[in-house]
């Protein structure tokens, strides 16, 4: 992440000095880097949530220690895969938000050629379809490796 972001930023340090004023492009960009960090705050804050999750399934009696009952691990496991979802629509905005950023740059350069111009509308077109059905699918799906409350015994069963 520390390389995209030296990327971005001196890429539009340049883009101030040279042109000075930013462009469709570097908008997708920004909008890159900015889902990019989001879903680094992402990972940091729930990546052992995440790994609890997938060793308790690989592990059920991970589920009878009390250090994971006691720290309110189960609760917690309900609601994550609503966080990778999120996660998930994050890293999927950045993706295409650097393909809008090529079809952006691109654009003014084949603004005199009609079958590549027609080519880059139809790329335009399925890139946002593929979009918003990644999102959707994400955003609306339930994952079916979800850990329920109820697999967890109580403290008073241990």
């Amino acid at each position: 992440m520390s390389l995209a972001l030296a990327c971005f930023i001196s890429r539009i340090t340049i883009r101030i000095y040279t042109r000075r004023r930013l462009y469709l492009d570097d908008g997708f960009l920004c909008l890159a880097a900015a889902s990019l960090c989001a879903s680094t705050v992402y990972i940091y804050q729930y990546c052992f949530l995440w790994f609890l999750m997938n060793a308790a399934q690989k592990y059920p009696e991970l589920a009878l220690t009390t250090a994971f009952v006691e720290g309110g691990y189960p609760m917690a496991l309900e609601k994550s895969p609503r966080f990778r979802n999120t996660y998930s629509v994050l890293i999927w905005i950045t993706v295409f938000s650097i393909k809008f950023s090529f079809l952006a740059f691109f654009k003014p350069l084949i603004r005199h050629l009609r079958l590549t111009t027609i080519y880059c509308w139809i790329s335009v077109t399925f890139t946002l379809i593929a979009l918003v059905s990644v999102a959707q699918r994400r955003l609306s799906s339930t994952s079916t490796q979800t850990i329920t409350i109820t697999s967890f015994p109580t403290l008073g069963t241990i």
